[in-house]
């Protein structure tokens, strides 16, 4: 007996609206096709860095920095999320 087909996207795969919805697509393209399925989903291109260098800005004590590192992930997040439920 085989496992679930476990597919993973993150980075470019994941890093806009569109690139999501053709994630979506290929899911359930996939999904259809086989079960069980498992989908694992990571950062968005560049989240990871992003996220790494506000933590450090703030270690360091520059929290206007991480402040405005962290404001301008959650407008791209808040972005992309509103291409997606249009």
């Amino acid at each position: 007996m085989s496992g679930p087909l476990v597919m993973k996207f993150g980075g470019t795969s994941v890093g806009t609206a569109t690139a999501m919805k053709q994630a979506a697509g290929i899911i359930a393209k996939r999904a259809a096709m086989s079960s069980p399925l498992a989908v694992v989903v990571s950062a968005m291109a560049g989240v990871t860095d992003a996220l790494v260098s506000a933590c450090q800005a703030a270690r360091s004590g520059a929290a206007n920095d991480a402040s405005r590192t962290i404001a301008l992930l959650r407008t791209r997040h808040v972005e992309v999320a509103e291409g997606l439920v249009k």
